[in-house]
């Protein structure tokens, strides 16, 4: 008399044994061979049956185990991998078949788990796919968008979080000089501390000229 072969293992016709089922296999019903376990499933042998993978976890067929998919990743089950977010797209965690889109003004390279926005000064580009300084004569406050100075604004230095109004410098919340557009220099004071430095600029029909006072001649 023939014995049946216990949960796990297998037998061909004639065998004086019994075999385990190998990691990533199961035996068949009739315990005349095996097969593999289905994707989605494991087996690290020895079992009548394959258990499934955990909630976003995958494998492919005969597998001794599952796997999860890296933040910055999604699973693609059509070549049952885990595969990179695309450009401004993102994944936290890696669960799931799919990536999240970047909110509005907001960027990803491949790969990521997080959106980043550009800082003042700066802007997306589009030809490099980074946050670029803005070019002089430009200024960006909040890292969206870099727009030009206006004709009556100087030039901001390139990477400018603001423009720079000729018409009101601030030198601090208590002192100020306001600059007349005429074809002479014309200079207003109030209050102004001994230390300001003397420059100079010209703004179409007029100059700006601050003084650094000396004690003796104070306003």
């Amino acid at each position: 008399m023939c014995d049946d072969c216990a949960a796990g293992k297998y037998s061909s016709a004639g065998s004086s044994y019994c075999t385990v089922a190998g990691a990533g296999l199961k035996p068949l019903a009739d315990r005349t061979g095996v097969e593999d376990c289905a994707a989605g499933t494991f087996s690290e042998g020895g079992a009548d049956t394959c258990t499934s993978c955990g909630s976003n976890s995958y494998s492919s067929a005969g597998s001794l185990f599952c796997y999860s998919c890296i933040p910055g990743q999604r699973y693609n089950s059509e070549s049952a991998a885990c595969v990179n977010c695309d450009r401004n797209k993102y994944n936290s965690n890696g669960n799931g078949n799919s990536c999240n889109d970047c909110a509005t003004n907001s960027y990803s390279n491949p790969g990521s788990p997080s959106c980043y926005t550009c800082s003042s000064g700066t802007e997306y580009s589009i030809e490099d796919l980074q946050c670029a300084l803005c070019a002089a004569a430009k200024f960006s406050e909040t890292g969206v968008q870099c727009f030009p100075c206006e004709v009556s604004e100087r030039a901001s230095e390139r990477g400018s979080v603001y423009n720079n109004n000729p018409t009101s410098l601030k030198t601090n919340p208590t002192h100020s000089i306001r600059f007349a557009r005429r074809r002479r220099p014309t200079v207003t004071l109030s209050t102004l501390p001994a230390r300001l430095l003397a420059t100079t600029a010209g703004w179409g029909n007029s100059q700006t000229l601050l003084l650094a006072l000396p004690p003796s001649t104070r306003a």
